[in-house]
């Protein structure tokens, strides 16, 4: 094996999933065009800047559990519990923020989902730009730059 960085190696390994999931992710928005009459309001541009720092965030995750979990399994449920169940629950998408308790809308604050679905809906049914959702997309990546950096000292941690 060839000697390599944590940073190269993370890199390495998110950029074809991130190339997979953005495919998909705009497949997803196209037959949801054509069969649902799903409305594009907005630019192309933002919501392909939008849901790559979405991606980049779960990616991310991913990541940081690969560098804790022993196996394949493991990883799995802790997707399950750490990112999966918290974006569905906690993100706007089923329940409104607004009548959450305190608690966990303070807690929403550390889910990337909840900043995606934001600007998604600025975007795609209310034509917003940019300038309109800013702050979520820089807590994005604010989110995405802390998390992969964990996720490398981890790493680095495990090849000492």
């Amino acid at each position: 094996m060839a000697p390599t960085s944590a940073s190269a190696f993370i890199v390495g390994k998110t950029i074809p999933y991130f190339v997979v999931s953005l495919g998909a992710a705009i497949a997803i928005v196209i037959v949801s065009m054509l069969l649902f009459g799903l409305p594009m309001r907005g630019s192309w541009a933002a919501l392909l800047l939008t849901t790559s720092l979405f991606l980049l965030a779960a990616l991310a995750i991913g990541v940081l559990i690969s560098t804790v979990a022993e196996t394949q399994q493991v990883a799995f449920q802790m997707a399950m519990l750490a990112s999966f169940l918290p974006s569905f629950l906690l993100s706007g998408f089923i329940f409104p923020i607004a009548s959450m308790p305190a608690f966990l809308r303070f807690v929403t604050y550390l889910i990337p989902a909840r900043y995606y679905l934001t600007a998604l809906r600025a975007i795609v049914l209310k034509g917003s730009g940019v300038g309109m959702f800013w702050i979520d997309l820089v807590a994005m990546a604010i989110f995405t730059v802390l998390v992969m950096a964990l996720a490398s000292v981890r790493l680095r941690r495990q090849w000492a």
